[in-house]
């Protein structure tokens, strides 16, 4: 993907790393999920920055509920490039999107 991402920069935004990727089975305890997430988005990047320039982003996917293990500048830019983050926020319950947003206040740090 970031080959083709690189040869088609206008139409690229950027690469998304694998969403929600598992450290295996049974699930590991959530220090050792983080563990493996810190070195599988480090080897994800670096094996994505063979063909993608600095500047292009680089999109982990990370819970709401773990971004306080991610540091402000966990994957430096001088080192990693530009690293951007997703999230996913359900709320299935919601009637309008004014309550949806709402609840996104809640979530995001």
């Amino acid at each position: 993907m970031s080959k083709s991402c690189n040869e088609n920069i206008d139409a690229c935004f950027g690469v998304q790393v694998l969403n929600e990727p598992q450290a295996g089975n049974p699930s590991p305890t959530m220090d050792n999920l983080m563990t493996f997430l810190d070195g599988y988005f480090q080897d994800a990047i670096t094996a994505a920055r063979k063909h993608l320039d600095q500047e292009v982003p680089v999109v982990l996917f990370s819970w709401t509920f773990t971004f306080d293990y991610w540091s402000q500048n966990h994957f430096p830019e001088d080192t990693y490039g530009k690293v951007m983050w997703d999230t996913h926020l359900y709320y299935p319950t919601m009637d309008t999107v004014q309550e949806a947003l709402d609840s996104y206040d809640k979530e995001l740090p």
